[in-house]
């Protein structure tokens, strides 16, 4: 949450309709929930294959 509220501050968020903050938060949460998705999908051993040199 602490990105969002940096992000809120440097976007001067208090000047934006109630449209665009609207679509900002849809899209922000979209974005989140599905990078915390990704990750949890990230094991130790998904990594180490994805990484290994032959």
């Amino acid at each position: 949450m602490c990105t969002l509220r940096r992000m809120m501050g440097t976007l001067n968020w208090n000047a934006w309709s109630l449209t665009n903050k609207t679509t900002l938060l849809f899209t922000f949460t979209y974005t989140m929930h599905r990078l915390w998705s990704w990750n949890n999908t990230l094991t130790p051993e998904y990594l180490q294959n994805l990484f290994e040199t032959n």
